[in-house]
């Protein structure tokens, strides 16, 4: 029965693993030992740390101690963290109850420092950001960007495809985890094309295309 199972995936051009795709919360990649989150998709808070009401998207991007919200036609940038509670890297560690807009965080900037290097997030174009970390010969690592469509956010995860015996054919592979979007008020899930997929309990996952 399993191998039946087997080769009808195959069959169909995907692999059991495409279901567990899913582009609401954390990403992050391999460092050494260490996992590094690089991104996370999540709820929008409600108010910032003065009370002001927070516009836009109900769907957010988290990076380092940055939050990043589409508003309309452009990305209002909010610093969130308390700067009591650090990690053992002495990075500030992101809090979500105590944000303040950073509309004069200039895309490019580090959102989180990793040893002589950093995460950043930098706009490609008008809808998308893309984060990666940044390290001085290291430009083949993993990194996503984050598009802003009109049913959320779509994750895009860009996997580097090392040719060992001819460097040059080396590349990023280009994999949309689908589009996260929802409300509070609608729990609902789906992903991945399948009722078996993992996905967030308070989010709709849409694929990408």
């Amino acid at each position: 029965m399993k191998k039946m199972l087997l080769v009808l995936v195959s069959s169909l051009g995907f692999t059991l693993s495409s279901f567990a795709a899913d582009p609401c919360g954390s990403k992050s990649i391999q460092i050494g030992d260490a996992q590094l989150e690089l991104i996370k998709v999540t709820d929008k808070p409600e108010k910032t740390a003065n009370g002001q009401s927070i516009k836009g998207s109900d769907e957010v991007l988290i990076s380092g101690i940055y939050m990043f919200v589409r508003n309309g036609q452009t990305w209002n940038v909010y610093r969130c963290a308390d700067d009591v509670k650090r990690d053992k890297a002495n990075n500030p560690v992101v809090n979500l109850n105590n944000c303040v807009v950073k509309n004069d965080f200039e895309f490019g900037n580090l959102v989180k420092r990793y040893g002589n290097s950093g995460i950043t997030v930098r706009k490609t174009d008008g809808n998308r950001l893309e984060i990666r970390l940044n390290v001085a010969g290291a430009e083949d690592m993993d990194y996503y960007d984050v598009k802003s469509t009109s049913d959320g956010l779509e994750v895009i995860q860009n996997k580097f495809q090392e040719n060992k015996q001819q460097r040059y054919l080396s590349h990023h592979e280009r994999v949309s985890l689908g589009v996260c979007s929802g409300s509070k008020n609608s729990k609902t899930a789906s992903g991945g094309g399948s009722s078996t997929g993992s996905t967030s309990p308070s989010k709709k996952v849409k694929t990408g295309n």
